[in-house]
Parts: structure tokens; sequence; C-alpha cells
């Protein structure tokens, strides 16, 4: 068996059926393994998996324990799957028909690479795949104050270095997770960072990372559901997804720069002032939040996401020790 698909998913059983279906229908695949890490204490997910469990390939449904969040269901799905590659697609991501065989082809051309991440495009452009060329320089890299570039959906012609893959579409492996240790299930929320955490452990590790344009899947980018309870916790309780993003990318934002920057806690306070300058003058925040009032709203989901994110504990500066267990801490 070469590869080991992990689905996270959080009651969205008609979009984990579509995915289930794609990887069910991949061209020339070889061997591989599907499971299904269902964060729904009502199991929603069982029904999709049901018809495909026993099949080729496997299909397996993993009830997740406590806690239930993203990187938390990363490590539980890590732990119970046993091929040399583990990849991860989002359960309303949609991967192209040669995905299993890209990733395999992407790992064995590339040995080095502990991790190896794949084109997003919106799910909107199924089943086109756009050129969208551009330098390499513009693809997952780190930047000041905990910004980074993204640009996931772009095309650079060949494979990459970055700094970063994306959750949606992303590949490891094993021994990689082994040496650097489980994802961190202290990013919660939107649990924005969880992966780039990751990255920057594996890089101090020395590890290389790469993004390779012909992993390509496409991503519906639903707010709701995925694997995360709607409105859980922090400021976004009660209120509309702009706030509750805003909050929780500040605090995750806030730590993550402390763990990993060398700057630290002077790092982490410039990317809070950056994200307060943004919700009154930069675009993207004028987008989301119209009126004065939702401006100062998302201000003070800032400075509550600031305050959260610096009083979290860090014991281990690096992150989870390396040869740590793949379950919820």
């Amino acid at each position: 068996m070469n590869l080991s698909v992990l689905l996270c998913t959080y009651r969205r059983p008609q979009a984990l059926a579509r995915a289930l279906e794609a990887l069910l229908a991949q061209r020339d695949p070889g061997a591989f393994e599907v499971l299904v890490v269902d964060n729904d204490p009502e199991r929603s997910a069982r029904d999709a998996c049901r018809p495909y469990e026993g099949g080729s390939p496997p299909v397996l449904h993993l009830a997740a324990a406590r806690p239930r969040n993203l990187p938390a269901a990363r490590n539980e799905g890590i732990g119970a799957s046993r091929a040399p590659l583990v990849a991860f697609l989002d359960d309303d991501a949609v991967p192209a028909p040669d995905w299993v065989a890209s990733v395999v082809r992407a790992h064995l051309e590339t040995p080095r690479a502990a991790a190896i991440g794949g084109r997003v495009l919106p799910l909107t452009l199924l089943p086109e795949v756009p050129s969208r060329p551009a330098g390499p320089a513009r693809i997952g890299r780190l930047l000041a104050f905990g910004r980074f570039t993204g640009n996931f959906d772009l095309d650079p012609g060949r494979p990459v270095p970055v700094d970063t893959v994306t959750g949606c579409n992303m590949t490891f492996r094993r021994t990689a997770l082994e040496r650097v240790g489980p994802f961190d299930p202290t990013y919660v929320g939107t649990t924005v960072r969880e992966e780039t955490d990751w990255c920057a452990r594996a890089a101090r590790e020395g590890l290389p990372l790469y993004f390779d344009p012909r992993i390509v899947a496409w991503h519906g980018e639903d707010p709701r559901g995925g694997s995360r309870p709607e409105g859980a916790g922090g400021g976004g309780r009660g209120e509309d997804y702009g706030l509750y993003k805003t909050f929780w990318d500040t605090r995750n934002g806030v730590y993550f720069l402390r763990k990993n920057s060398d700057l630290g806690s002077a790092a982490a306070l410039g990317f809070c002032a950056a994200s307060l300058l943004a919700a009154f003058l930069g675009r993207h925040f004028f987008g989301r939040f119209r009126s004065p009032g939702a401006r100062w709203a998302a201000a003070r989901e800032v400075w509550k996401g600031w305050r959260e994110g610096r009083a979290l504990p860090l014991e281990r500066r690096g992150g989870a020790p390396a040869g740590a267990p793949f379950r919820p801490a």
C-alpha cells in the first residue's frame, strides 16, 4: 500500500460523499486506503461511508475522540493509517481523477520532501484546471508579522520549495511525521495556522517542503461544518462568521508567532497592530465589514484574540516532541 488518504469531517455528509466518490473513481491509483475521521458526536459521516466499507480501496469510518478539533482529528487518523505516505483532503474538496497517482509520483520524484502540497482551485471551476502561471516566490511563503502568501491556486509549472503547504490538499511522509511529531491541538476554532505550525517545526528540523502543481483538488470553502462545530467558542459565538474568523485568525496567529518566530511576542504584537490597521484601512476588511460599527467590532475581536493568544501556555517552543503519539493531547 502506497498511500493513506485522510478526510476529517464534521456534519457535511453530502460533501463527504462527493469526495469519496472522486477517490473511488481514481485512474491507475495503485494500492491506497481511505480513512474518514468523524468529528460529529452524532456520527453523521457513518451513512456516507457505509456503501464503501469493505470495498476497494477500503474506506474506514473512525469516530473521533475528544477534543473534537481538526489537529486532534488529523493525529487520530495518522495513528490509524498504515501507508508510508499520509495525505489529507478536506471533506468539501474534490480530488482530480489522477490525484492519487500524482501524489505518489511527486514523492517518488522528490524523495527528500517531508511534505508536498498541491493546487487548490475553487469548486465552481470543476472540472477545469486553468494554467494561472506564477513565479515560485509567490506560493506558500511566510512573510513578516505572521503573514503568508498562500496562492495555492497558481501554477509555477514545476515543483517548487515552499515554507508551508495548505491543509485541504497536502501529503506527508510518515517518517517525517514521526520525526516532527503530531499536529498541535492548541489551534482550535477555525484552526488556522495548524498546518503552518507543523511546517515551521519541520523547517527547524531541516526538512524540505514542496508545492507540486500537478496535484489538483477543487475546494468548496464552506464556512459551516468541516472539522469544527459551528460557532464554537471565542469571539465568534453568536456572531456572524466574519467576526468569528477575525477572532480565531488573531488568536491562532498570535500563538503561532509566539511559538515559532524568533521575535516571539514582539512579532505577535506587530501582527495584531497590522490586523487592527487592516480593520480600518485594508480593502479586505472593508469588503467584510462595511459599516464603521462592524469595523469597530472587528477591532474588538482582534483585541480579544490577542489576549487569548498571548495567554496560551508555551510549554515547548518546538511543539509536540518527536515521536509523540498521534492522538488528542
